[in-house]
C-alpha cells in the first residue's frame, strides 16, 4: 500500500527526524534523573582537576580517594550511556525495519527477477551448477538517465534475506559520486558466536554503461556455499529512488548522493541535532552575557 508520493514523503521524513532529535535530547536529559548525565560529566571534570592538583602536590591519600571517586563516576557514566544508547536505538530500529520499507514510494516500480544456475540461455547463465547465478532483464525504453543500483539478494528457504550486495551502473550518464552502495550479511556477532554461518555475496554486471532499452545481465555468487534451498534474486532500482543530491561530496565518504529513507533520515537528524546543539549553546551564551 502506498501512503506517500515523493512530494510529501520529504515532509514525513523531516517530521520523523525532528521528533527523533527531540526524543534523543529528552532521553539525554532524563536518563538517570533530570540532567544527571550532564551533571555527572561536569563532576568528572572537577574530580579530574583535583586529581591533577593532588598529584602535583604529592597528596597521595587525597589522590587515591579522588581516583576511587573518579572510577565510580566513570562506571555510572558508562551505565547511563549504555542505557541511553539502548533507549535511542529502539525507535531507530523500528523506523528502519518497519516504517521506511513500508512507506517509501519509490520501491513500487523496481524491477525484480530471479537469478538461476541452470545454464539456460533464457536465464543468461553461462554454465549450469557452477555456483554462479545469473539473470537478465531489459532496461525500460524510458529509463531515467544517470546512476542506478543493482542489488543481488540471497534468501533462505523461509524467505529471509541473509545477504545483500549492490553494484552501480550508469544509464547514459552519471558518476560514482551519485551512488551509495549497501552490502551486508544478516548474521550478527551473536549469531556467529552461536555457530550460525555468515554469507557474503559477490555481484557483477556484463558492463557498466548502458542505454535505455539495453539488456543487463547480472551474476552473483555467495561464500561460503549456501544450502541448496537458498534463492538468489536481483533488484534493479529503475532509476527512481529517493535521494538527496548534495552540492559537494561528503568528506571521507566521498559521496554526493544520499540514497534511501534511512540515509536521508540520518542526514536530516544529523543536521537538526547539530542545529539544536548550536542553538542551545548560543542561547545559553546570550542569556549568561546579557544578564550581566
Amino acid at each position: 500500500m502506498v501512503f506517500f508520493d515523493l512530494s510529501n514523503y520529504w515532509a514525513f521524513l523531516l517530521i520523523l527526524a525532528v521528533g527523533y532529535v527531540l526524543f534523543n535530547n529528552f532521553v539525554q536529559r532524563t536518563v538517570g534523573g533530570k540532567n544527571r548525565l550532564f551533571a555527572l560529566q561536569k563532576e568528572m571534570q572537577e574530580t579530574q582537576k583535583k586529581m591533577i592538583e593532588a598529584s602535583k602536590s604529592r597528596r597521595e591519600k587525597e589522590y587515591s580517594e579522588l581516583s576511587s571517586k573518579y572510577l565510580e563516576q566513570t562506571l555510572e557514566l558508562t551505565k547511563l550511556q549504555l542505557k541511553m544508547t539502548v533507549i535511542i536505538l529502539v525507535p531507530f530500529i523500528f523506523l528502519v525495519a518497519f516504517v521506511f520499507p513500508n512507506t517509501e514510494p519509490t520501491g513500487n516500480d523496481d524491477i525484480s527477477f530471479v537469478l538461476s544456475d541452470d545454464g539456460r540461455p533464457e536465464s543468461c547463465d553461462r554454465e549450469a551448477n557452477d555456483s554462479i547465478y545469473s539473470g537478465c532483464v531489459f532496461l525500460p525504453s524510458n529509463a531515467t538517465k544517470g546512476a542506478w543500483t543493482v542489488s543481488a539478494v540471497l534468501k533462505s528457504a523461509e524467505g529471509e534475506t541473509i545477504a545483500k550486495s549492490q553494484e552501480g551502473i550508469f544509464v547514459e550518464g552519471g558518476s560514482w559520486e551519485d551512488i551509495w552502495l549497501q552490502n551486508f550479511s544478516q548474521t550478527n556477532l551473536i549469531d556467529s558466536l552461536l555457530g550460525k554461518k555468515s554469507y557474503h555475496l559477490n555481484i557483477s554486471t556484463d558492463k557498466r554503461w548502458y542505454s535505455a532499452g539495453d539488456k543487463i545481465t547480472v551474476a552473483a555468487s555467495a561464500y561460503p556455499k549456501p544450502p541448496p534451498a537458498a534463492r538468489y534474486e536481483a533488484v534493479l532500482d529503475s532509476g527512481t529512488f529517493f535521494y538527496i543530491q548534495l552540492p559537494a561530496p561528503l568528506p571521507l565518504l566521498n559521496i554526493r548522493r544520499i540514497i534511501g529513507s534511512t540515509g536521508v533520515f540520518i542526514f536530516f537528524a544529523f543536521l537538526l541535532g547539530l542545529s539544536y546543539s548550536i542553538g542551545r549553546a548560543a542561547y545559553g551564551w546570550a542569556k549568561k552575557n546579557l544578564s550581566k
